[in-house]
């Protein structure tokens, strides 16, 4: 097997060689290959690793689709770089070698790769142009090199022998580390926090000071504590030392009593203003940097800036922000309290929002507020009221009010109030959170303020059901999003105006026939629209678009064709909403991927909003 390569191509070629007689051999060539060199410009190098790369993934290719056994197969190169990789054990190189390297070592033993001079190399033929070279069956490149006629023991090839380079680079990296570690006064690894380590070596120099352990006390100044700081910033700026005018000249350094400052440009106005020279430099990677970094987050467990700009009140770090984020990440007070809450696909469409219904005839109840208003009379007196919204869960329509208070008496009131002017509703759909808990001073009225409501429903068959508390939106999500609308028009109407009870039920009046004419479903304008668009007052009122639906239609002053006009009227409005607002419900809006579910010995931290301060459990 011969490889060679130039900046032109790299190639492989096999010749077969068999014994005739005593002594006599003949070689003939069993295949070849070739490969133009790469577009980007490769190191010659490179390029003979790659031919030694595609001799050997000729030879297995050989061995595997003929059916002859060869007793010995010889690699033949004249790289002596590519020798040496192939024969070193411990080689320290990029990917691209020893990807190269690993792979001819899985096929081939180091035994069978030898070193020729390029005179004989016949691969190298193939990687040049020459339009004269005879490929005849006689020709050179037929039988191979004269020296493959010869026993092996005569042939002008020899082993590279290795230069033992290894020993002196390791050598030198020592040498580097043990200047490093004799910086250290003691072993930094064992101590967690910042402070602690500061405290301990100011006693100890306190201790040797006195040559006596009686030095050290439990009390130390500041003084103590700032020379013991002072004394582990020159530790660990050892390594900064060296060419550090050049290495830092952007940050405009300077040296100060054998400590590296960084900020020449405003050290004037920072000793004048804030009595500090300018900013300690400390390195990167170091235990006592990363203490210091846990030392300021620790504090308030802030964010990524917060710990950022406490920490450069005093130090600059290099990439400071890469070593907060990967302090933050360990710390498992920011991940309790930064942890989300589980999360699961979103669920079936109930189906109270696919029939075709009365408006209102389901419907979801939920309280917002508290909203100030003035006494109606003089407009001195301030008092809170809360804001009510009953959400048709079929045509999407809304109806919104004022609850005189948390009090199971003030909302019933409202409920009648919505009752006379929409109708008995058949179900109610509320949230049992802490607005609903809180109805009255005392807890205990929570049992009587639930039968109130029952009761009330149960007059006129109404079913009333109460999902999870305030820690689940979700549950009355569709509530939810009309309370966003109404806040947001809320905002734009009156800002902060105060009003009378009077003055705002008009407005909540208002918002509601504002929301009731917001287009739902596919909207107007899209190639599957045709005519008006679709708002809940057209399923509520059976007008108030600008234009009736397009259909067949007669006016007759005959009462029972004008009743069957109404009726086509309508019909039509609810087969516009079979068209372009049912379709929607099949998009699942978010939560779109499945996980798996809670089960029986999993170790969770549970959130409830209940407990004090919001603390986990």
């Amino acid at each position: 097997m011969f490889n060679d390569a130039s900046t032109l191509a790299y190639s492989a070629c096999a010749h077969a060689r068999w014994q005739v007689g005593s002594g006599k051999y003949i070689a003939r060539l069993l295949a070849s290959k070739s490969r133009l060199a790469p577009i980007k410009i490769q190191t010659v190098p490179r390029l003979e690793l790659a031919s030694a790369v595609l001799s050997a993934r000729l030879r297995n290719t050989i061995v595997e689709e003929s059916n002859i056994k060869y007793d010995y197969i010889y690699h033949l190169t004249d790289s002596e770089i590519v020798l040496a990789q192939i024969m070193k054990d411990n080689l320290n190189v990029g990917t691209y070698v020893a990807n190269r390297v690993s792979e001819i070592r899985e096929t081939t033993s180091k035994e069978e790769w030898h070193w020729i001079s390029t005179e004989v190399n016949i691969a190298d033929l193939m990687t040049r142009p020459n339009l004269q070279v005879n490929i005849d069956a006689g020709s050179y490149w037929q039988r191979g090199p004269d020296f493959l006629g010869l026993p092996t023991t005569e042939w002008p090839i020899k082993a590279i022998p290795l230069k033992m380079e290894e020993k002196t680079i390791i050598s030198t990296v020592g040498i580097s580390k043990v200047c490093i570690k004799q910086c250290s006064l003691f072993d930094i690894d064992k101590f967690r926090s910042y402070r602690k380590l500061i405290r301990v070596t100011a006693r100890l120099i306190s201790a040797f000071r006195e040559r006596s352990l009686k030095g050290i006390s439990l009390s130390l100044t500041g003084e103590q504590l700032k020379e013991a700081e002072t004394l582990w910033i020159k530790c660990v700026q050892v390594p900064l030392q060296d060419n550090w005018q050049v290495r830092f000249k952007r940050l405009g350094p300077f040296c100060k009593d054998g400590i590296l400052y960084v900020g020449s440009r405003i050290a004037t106005w920072m000793k004048s203003n804030y009595n500090n020279e300018a900013f300690i430099l400390l390195p990167t990677t170091h235990k006592l940097t990363d203490l210091c970094i846990k030392d300021v987050h620790d504090r308030d467990h802030g964010g990524v800036d917060s710990t950022l700009c406490k920490l450069q009140a005093k130090f600059w770090i290099p990439q400071a922000r890469k070593l907060i984020k990967a302090t933050k990440s360990r710390c498992v007070t920011c991940r309790k309290l930064e942890k989300k809450v589980i999360g699961q696909s979103m669920g079936p469409v109930p189906k109270e929002r696919l029939k075709p219904s009365p408006a209102f005839y389901y419907s979801a109840l939920d309280l917002f507020g508290p909203l100030m208003i003035k006494d109606t009379v003089k407009g001195r007196c301030r008092r809170k009221v809360y804001g009510i919204i009953i959400n048709c869960l079929s045509t999407r329509a809304s109806y919104v009010d004022l609850v005189e208070g948390y009090d199971a008496d003030s909302l019933i009131t409202t409920l009648r109030r919505f009752i006379a002017v929409r109708g008995f509703p058949r179900s109610m759909y509320s949230d049992c959170g802490l607005q609903l808990k809180l109805a009255s001073k005392e807890i205990g009225c929570m049992n009587r303020y639930h039968e109130k409501l029952s009761q009330f429903g149960n007059e006129g068959g109404l079913e009333w059901n109460f999902t999870k508390s305030a820690d689940a939106p979700w549950e009355n999500g569709c509530t939810e999003a009309m309370v966003k609308l109404v806040k947001r028009v809320m905002m734009r109407v009156i800002g902060d105006t105060i009003l009378t009870f009077g003055e705002l039920q008009s407005v909540m009046f208002e918002i509601a026939n504002i929301l009731n004419e917001r287009p739902i479903g596919m909207k107007n304008g899209s190639s599957n629209v045709r005519g008006s668009y679709l708002c809940p007052n057209d399923l509520i009122l059976g007008r108030a678009s600008p234009h009736v639906p397009e259909g067949q239609f007669v006016t007759n002053v005959n009462t029972k064709t004008r009743q069957e006009f109404i009726n086509a009227i309508v019909n039509s409005f609810w087969k516009k909403w079979m068209m372009y607002y049912f379709p929607t419900l099949i998009l699942q809006q978010k939560w779109h991927t499945e996980r798996r579910n809670l089960k029986v010995g999993d170790i969770v931290l549970v959130q409830d909003i209940r407990e004090l301060g919001n603390l986990l459990r």
